[in-house]
């Protein structure tokens, strides 16, 4: 769950927002496109990429809403590849990653939004997200990472969910273009913020 709050100015430029979920269609799909329609920001787009080599099970309303694109993977598409295959698909000038089984709070896209418009020198921002445990009966806070970055730190350790950042697609594309590692089986995206 990421942490947001409303931006404090209403100048900002319609910049459009791309949010790239990779799936193997799991149950949480329809929740974390939900959390991405619902942003306070107006002008977001959804790429699903469905990484299962599968039909999604079933397309439910949020998935048929016009501002989301299914995009078919053609087969089963490990981590890194389906990530690469979002990238490709990003036709905004910013792009936010949501894995299938996290959501957003609603004003998270606007504060980011709003912070690469007051730093035009900037690739991306990043923005605290809170990690909870979830029960039929109650919500558990586990940890909260919000705390600033550095080069050194991350290093050592990945403190950027990969919700967290909004980035300038510009930026990933321009040559060498980032990608992600397609032979990491995991931490791939640590290896693209490091990048």
């Amino acid at each position: 769950l990421a942490i947001g709050q409303a931006p404090q100015s209403s100048d900002i430029p319609p910049t459009a927002v791309c949010v790239l979920i990779r799936t193997m269609g799991r149950v949480t799909l329809v929740e974390a496109v939900r959390s991405a329609l619902a942003q306070t920001w107006p002008h977001v787009r959804v790429k699903v990429v469905v990484a299962s080599g599968q039909p999604l099970p079933a397309l439910a309303g949020e998935l048929l809403d016009p501002r989301v694109e299914i995009i078919d993977g053609g087969q089963c598409l490990p981590r890194a590849a389906a990530a690469n295959r979002a990238l490709e698909a990003a036709d905004a000038e910013l792009a936010l990653f949501l894995d299938d089984d996290d959501w957003l709070l609603a004003e998270h896209v606007a504060r980011l939004v709003q912070a690469l418009h007051a730093h035009p020198e900037a690739v991306a921002a990043h923005a605290g997200v809170e990690c909870r445990m979830v029960s039929s009966s109650k919500t558990l806070k586990v940890h909260a990472f919000d705390s600033d970055i550095t080069a050194a730190g991350m290093q050592l350790m990945n403190r950027l969910p990969i919700h967290a950042s909004l980035f300038r697609v510009a930026a990933v594309r321009q040559m060498p273009a980032l990608r992600f590692n397609e032979s990491l089986e995991c931490f791939e995206d640590w290896d693209f913020w490091l990048q």
